[in-house]
């Protein structure tokens, strides 16, 4: 939906006005995102996953020392 145009913001847009009218995965669905399909979420813990590495790599910078693989 980021990289979209005119009709993915609306379809968002409506997504918003929704509120808690309609069961989650159904207003997702409806704005283009199948949060029932595995790819949406492969693609988030790809993208968080990528975000945790940047960040990892900014703090050694600083002088944090490395942070374990495994979080520990």
């Amino acid at each position: 939906m980021l990289a979209g145009g005119a009709a993915e913001r609306e379809a968002y847009l409506d997504f918003l006005k929704a509120g808690g009218s309609r069961f989650p995965l159904d207003a997702l669905r409806q704005a283009g995102a199948d949060m029932a399909a595995p790819e949406p979420i492969l693609e988030a813990v790809a993208y968080f996953e990528d975000l945790v590495d940047r960040f990892g790599g900014l703090l050694a910078t600083c002088g944090s020392g490395d942070i374990p693989k495994d979080g520990r």
